[in-house]
């Protein structure tokens, strides 16, 4: 997802819900991203939402913005881990 307000490191109440109606929609993880900064992950009815994994590789001066997190997901068949 392409959401959320730029450096804030929590997510807004339309991230949650918009994140909680893809999982109860039958979404199996959500990946965030746009806020430059990490947000947290959280799990909700079992499956993980990751409201924004940071910069990956991004050259700004804001030293908020040069914390990122990696995701390792194993996909087997119809399976994620």
């Amino acid at each position: 997802m392409h959401y959320g307000n730029e450096y804030s490191n929590s997510p807004n109440d339309n991230q949650v819900k918009i994140s909680h109606e893809l999982i109860n929609d039958g979404a199996d993880i959500v990946i965030g991203a746009h806020t430059h900064v990490t947000q947290g992950v959280e799990m909700y009815n079992g499956k993980p939402i990751s409201y924004n994994l940071g910069n990956f590789a991004f050259d700004q001066s804001n030293p908020a913005t040069h914390v990122s997190y990696f995701l390792n997901l194993n996909l087997v068949e119809d399976n994620c881990t």
